[in-house]
């Protein structure tokens, strides 16, 4: 009977020794987090349930254009790696990134070659990172759009976004790594960047908080761009996450509670977006099955 229990729970991924665990709880307490309170474990293990759902239900389906791209990138390999990374699988054993770069020109079969457009090897590089850091998880749509979702965002110019060195999300940034030990989590940083500097080009800050139509505007340009229904869900997650981190870890509550009022607001207001998106993915599953 245990050996048939055990068979039949959910292993977990341990974000700080990388190996899933039976109890994912029991071994972050006994090995790699014992010295961390009992909240700090919880939202991990939380977190690394929240992943594994995400994996079942949206990981494991490559389209075949985004293989392509891939492959057709300049450094195919890292990149590779990088979408495996965002879709919370592991690479252990990464080479360094001198040896990663000597071994990316090799052809992936005997006798053929790699096409690429005529243009610089930065060019390449850009775009890479813009697809990668716009989809999180690509999904086949019915409609075909005129261009890229990648041409589309960087001609509206949702790549843009601020510094990530601002304290703003500098502290955020440090929260998700240290607090949180979350491997990944430059891409929600660079999610919440790229909103703030929709909303507000000038400088990041929580006005946004009352920017309750250039926040609508904001998701209607991302559907218009042909980013999928699950990015732009993955983009409130990433909100509603800085939200958590500056209405619990921060002082925010002390020092403006009008603002902290806001904040909480806004958490609900992106739960009830979410709610609505939600039901859309699930439409764009169905069609592309």
């Amino acid at each position: 009977m245990a050996s048939k229990a055990t068979s039949n729970r959910h292993f977990l991924l341990c974000p700080v020794c990388k190996k899933t665990q039976a109890s994912l709880s029991v071994h972050l307490t006994r090995v790699c987090m014992k010295r961390s309170s009992k909240e700090a474990i919880q939202e991990v293990v939380e977190k690394a349930k929240q992943d594994a759902l995400e994996v079942l239900q949206w990981g494991r389906v490559f389209s075949y254009r985004h293989l392509r791209d891939i492959m057709d990138d300049a450094n195919p390999m890292s990149r590779m790696i990088q979408e495996l990374e965002r879709r919370h699988m592991v690479v252990p054993d990464t080479p360094s990134p001198a040896v990663a770069a000597q071994t990316s020109s090799v052809p992936v079969m005997a006798g053929t070659t790699v096409q690429r457009p005529e243009s610089s090897a930065t060019e390449q590089s850009e775009d890479a990172v813009s697809v990668s850091n716009g989809e999180i998880f690509q999904v086949t749509r019915e409609v075909q759009w005129p261009q890229t979702s990648r041409h589309m965002m960087q001609e509206k110019g949702l790549y843009r976004k601020h510094s990530l060195d601002h304290p703003l999300l500098k502290g955020f940034a440090a929260y998700l790594e240290k607090d949180l030990l979350n491997e990944n989590f430059k891409q929600t940083v660079e999610n919440v960047s790229r909103f703030m500097f929709f909303v507000n080009p000038e400088e990041p800050s929580l006005e946004f908080l009352r920017e309750r139509e250039k926040t609508k505007l904001f998701f209607r340009e991302l559907t218009e761009a042909g980013l999928s229904r699950q990015t732009q869900v993955n983009y409130m997650k990433s909100l509603k996450r800085f939200l958590k981190y500056h209405t619990v870890a921060t002082d925010l509550r002390r020092d403006n509670i009008a603002l902290w009022n806001e904040a909480m607001f806004f958490v609900e207001y992106l739960g009830s977006v979410q709610q609505s998106s939600a039901k859309l993915v699930s439409k764009e599953m169905t069609q592309r099955r």
